[in-house]
């Protein structure tokens, strides 16, 4: 792949549209004005950041589906904070699916459900909640089979919700499913197929 080569579709947002580029070994989304640089990342170190590049910049738009949207039942891979604002409303089940102990959620909250599995099994990609969960967020490994496990078994108008999602390996994935859109750099929420208009 040659040097600015545009990779996977240009996703829509809210400002514009972004093309992911890849420049170099630098991947970045560029909109009409210039690059959003990777390499610029934020330095606030706030647990809560929201800055553009940021760990969390996700959180407040990921509040905002869940206020939205009011899932019933969670399903996400890589608990974190993305766990405890789903905890933070009146959302009845959360499905928190990781293969690594040091990040299982060690709150009290007992509608957080502990999944530690082997990541190379099956369960990791396809727990069997996904066939009854309102939104996914996606955070883990193998991000891509995670996502066409959801498309495969999804209810109709569910949330999919997945971070790193500028990564050009799951942009084929993501494009299984409805209205994907960057609220933020890096955080992709799109919606499984059949939902009524």
């Amino acid at each position: 792949m040659g040097k600015n080569t545009i990779i996977g579709v240009d996703l829509g947002y809210m400002e514009g549209m972004f093309h992911i580029v890849r420049s170099g070994c630098l991947l970045q989304m560029r909109r009409d004005k210039g690059f959003l640089d990777l390499k610029n990342r934020c330095q606030c170190k706030k647990r809560y950041c929201s800055c553009a590049g940021g760990l969390h910049s996700y959180a407040t738009h990921y509040s905002e589906i869940i206020d939205r949207y009011r899932p019933s039942i969670v399903v996400e891979w890589g608990p974190g904070l993305n766990t405890e604002l789903a905890l933070a409303t009146p959302i009845k089940q959360v499905v928190s699916v990781e293969h690594q102990e040091k990040y299982i959620y060690r709150g009290t909250d007992q509608r957080c459900s502990q999944r530690l599995v082997q990541v190379d099994s099956f369960e990791y990609i396809s727990p069997r909640e996904i066939s009854e969960a309102d939104l996914f967020f996606v955070d883990g490994r193998r991000r891509a089979e995670c996502l066409i496990q959801i498309f495969k078994k999804a209810k109709p108008g569910a949330i999919v919700c997945v971070h790193d999602a500028q990564r050009a390996r799951y942009i084929p994935a993501l494009q299984l499913f409805d209205n994907v859109k960057f609220p933020r750099f890096g955080f992709a929420v799109g919606m499984q197929r059949g939902a009524p208009s």
